[in-house]
């Protein structure tokens, strides 16, 4: 079964082709580690997956849930971090998820109370505990200081043996990728090159 794929894929952006023939396919498990220049469409692969953007030509299917963590801070305003959590992760041990990554002293804090660093790991554990078969992580880390990233990277490497789930995750830090261990691409010239 393929919880994605897309065969020959090609999008533009403002006039600029960021994909002339991009092939994927997601299976049931797989994890890979999305690496390339910044600017040439890492993110925007995400989005496509995700359904924010519409492949302007190629085969697509889709047949699994997707949950997404972006960049950029999309936590509801109005609610605790708490809230937060549980509104994407019903029935899930929130508090013990949140001591994990640091956040058990940010819980009754709503998002504007909160660093950078700390919404990013509201976000990421948003992500990983929504249930979904298939997770999007776009640099995930990156304001992550490096003893609470290792912690995170295993818990997600955990909660991945454990759940089976399938993910892709975006990332430009190196020490990210070798810990994962999952195997990786690069977008290049339109399209996905596999390190070897």
């Amino acid at each position: 079964m393929t919880l994605y794929s897309i065969v020959n894929g090609h999008f533009a952006h403002d006039s600029s082709s960021l994909f002339s023939a991009c092939n994927l396919s997601i299976s049931p498990g797989d994890c890979f580690v999305v690496t390339g220049e910044s600017g040439i469409g890492k993110s925007t692969l995400l989005q496509l997956i995700f359904g924010m953007h519409t492949w302007d030509s190629g085969k697509e299917r889709k047949q699994s849930s997707i949950h997404y963590q972006p960049q950029i801070d999309v936590l509801l305003p109005w609610k605790t971090v708490f809230q937060n959590l549980l509104f994407f992760s019903p029935g899930k041990d929130i508090n013990r998820y949140a001591a994990l990554c640091g956040l058990s002293d940010a819980l009754s804090k709503k998002p504007a109370e909160l660093s950078q660093g700390m919404k990013q790991r509201v976000l990421f554990l948003r992500t990983l505990l929504s249930g979904k078969s298939l997770l999007l992580f776009d640099e995930p880390f990156s304001n992550i200081q490096s003893d609470l990233k290792d912690s995170m990277i295993d818990l997600l490497v955990k909660e991945q043996r454990n759940r089976a789930f399938s993910s892709l995750l975006v990332t430009h830090d190196a020490h990210v990728r070798e810990r994962l261990a999952w195997k990786s691409f690069a977008i290049e010239n339109g399209g996905i090159v596999w390190s070897q």
